[in-house]
């Protein structure tokens, strides 16, 4: 049994595309630890999904505050690649190094310039524990990962090589 750590990543917003009076509101990046969870030696990448979105609540199941902040984030981040509908909504998994015994400036540097490692799908079906083990999990919303490559970027695919 382990606590584990959650971040959110976004790409930074392009000032030029938004409209004047919501610049700077979201500023794209990773974010501070948002909160943490306790994860068994058993728990699977699927059962995780589960563990962040909802929470037992006296025998009824709610959204976590964590579901919801996410869906706000999701639902306000960049869309470089033209994702729609349900992928709006979605969200992979995502690992970085912890900030841990680091300074300030260290901690500020890392949550502007540090991309996290993506989890791909195909690791997925094996057991969170030791993937975890002194890394923060990372939520990264499907809109911020180019579909051609699963990569974190908000260029887009040169139509030459698609």
């Amino acid at each position: 049994m382990s606590r584990v750590f959650i971040r959110i990543y976004t790409l930074p917003a392009l000032a030029s595309e938004a409209n004047a009076f919501c610049v700077g509101d979201e500023i794209g990046g990773l974010t501070d630890r948002l909160s943490s969870i306790i994860v068994q030696e058993s728990t699977t990448w699927e059962n995780l999904r589960s563990i962040i979105e909802f929470e037992d609540k006296n025998g009824m199941y709610k959204k976590t505050a964590l579901n919801l902040e996410l869906g706000y984030i999701m639902k306000n981040a960049c869309n470089p690649h033209g994702y729609t509908n349900a992928d709006l909504l979605n969200y992979e998994f995502a690992t970085v190094g912890t900030s841990t015994g680091k300074s300030e400036s260290d901690c500020k540097e890392m949550l502007t310039n540090v991309k996290p490692d993506l989890v791909f799908p195909k690791v997925e079906t094996g057991l969170v524990g030791r993937a975890l083990s002194g890394v923060d999990l990372v939520l990264v919303p499907r809109t911020q990962i180019r579909p051609q490559d699963n990569k974190l970027t908000s260029e887009k695919w040169p139509e030459s090589l698609s």
